[in-house]
């Protein structure tokens, strides 16, 4: 995609910078789905284990692995196994900032539709 900007001569960014747009907008990706976003808040908080997580979430065990894995794939949660018992919790401490911004945006937005819903 990005040599379809040069050949069109519209050089919007360096190439550095369409490679992190893109893994960007695959982060972004990670979190289209409601549930990882709320797993993503709980583990902001504390570590759960998978059991507890699941118990939390009312769900089974296999959507819950699936929705992990993809979360650790992108590096956004980290497992620790403990015999045999699997915790996890968040990568990173800026994901917070960002997960607060998301829900404010959100929160912003929900507003909006019901001010607009009540005229």
């Amino acid at each position: 995609m990005y040599n379809q900007f040069i050949k069109n001569k519209v050089k919007v960014m360096s190439e550095l910078n369409w490679i992190r747009a893109k893994e960007f907008a695959k982060i972004a990706k990670v979190f289209s789905t409601p549930l990882r976003v709320y797993i993503v808040g709980l583990l902001e908080k504390r570590e759960y284990s998978v059991g507890e997580l699941a118990e939390t979430l009312g769900i089974k065990m296999p959507t819950l692995s699936k929705h992990l894995s993809i979360l650790r794939d992108e590096g956004i949660v980290k497992v620790r196994k403990d015999a045999q018992t699997s915790y996890y919790s968040c990568e990173c401490t800026c994901l917070s900032t960002f997960h607060s911004c998301a829900i404010s945006i959100a929160k912003k937005s929900l507003e909006e539709r019901k001010k607009i819903s009540e005229i």
